[in-house]
């Protein structure tokens, strides 16, 4: 793929990322839950120190692996094809379509990893097919697109956000994780931007994924259970697609 994406977009796909759909509909929830104007502004700090230093960590990751597939191509450096297939199959299936609200980051930024799975031969190369008017991932972005509608159809917003926060959580850790990992690992990888104060922030980062992670289990409903079956899912689909390729 062309590295088209200046200054201007990049930024605007950060911000989308981040804030998502979620910020006009979540405050309200979170108002109430909190109980006081108070104790939801300091959740809302709280969650952005928290998220501030998961894009600290994450940034060293992407400085060091410019590599096209985001989370991905960092999960399969530092802990193999495995654990980056399940990833890849867990965006494709249950990720990429409770994201589908944000359309700019179903275009750029979900339809990465799948290209990343189809290029490095760990899942049907024809997704990984570029438009060759556009040079973009269009296979990727319309099998994105139409698993979306179909949850979109079916599901309800907070449904949606409850298997986003199920599905992805667990991988955004192991991301972090993946600093930890390479550090020790590969000692001699060029780092053009290394994580300030570390191992503060992602110390925080696990801490905070540590905390909604607990708080999400001890409110596991059958959509949540569903969702996780849906990850764990792509262990045995992972297993049979390396049998059929030999």
């Amino acid at each position: 793929m062309r590295r088209d994406i200046g200054a201007l977009l990049g930024v605007a796909l950060i911000v989308n990322a981040t804030i998502g759909t979620g910020i006009f509909k979540t405050p309200a929830k979170v108002a109430r839950l909190a109980g006081s104007t108070g104790a939801s502004l300091a959740v809302w700090v709280a969650g952005s120190v928290i998220a501030l230093c998961g894009a600290l960590t994450l940034a060293e990751l992407a400085a060091s692996l410019p590599r096209m597939g985001g989370i991905y191509e960092y999960l399969r450096r530092a802990w193999g094809d495995r654990v980056a297939f399940v990833f890849g199959w867990a965006k494709l299936t249950l990720l990429i379509p409770s994201a589908v609200g944000s359309f700019a980051k179903l275009g750029a930024e979900a339809a990465t990893s799948l290209l990343g799975l189809a290029t490095d031969g760990l899942f049907v190369r024809w997704l990984g097919a570029l438009s060759p008017r556009t040079a973009g991932p269009s296979r990727a972005v319309v099998v994105a697109a139409l698993l979306g509608a179909g949850y979109v159809l079916a599901r309800s917003f907070e449904q949606l956000t409850e298997a986003f926060v199920v599905g992805y959580f667990p991988f955004y850790v192991l991301a972090v994780l993946a600093v930890f990992r390479l550090r020790a690992k590969e000692p001699g990888l060029a780092r053009p931007f290394s994580v300030p104060l570390y191992p503060l922030p992602p110390l925080v980062f696990l801490a905070g994924a540590g905390v909604l992670l607990w708080g999400a289990s001890r409110d596991v409903d059958h959509n949540a259970a569903i969702a996780f079956a849906v990850v764990l899912a792509g262990v045995p689909v992972g297993w049979i697609w390396r049998r059929l390729r030999g």
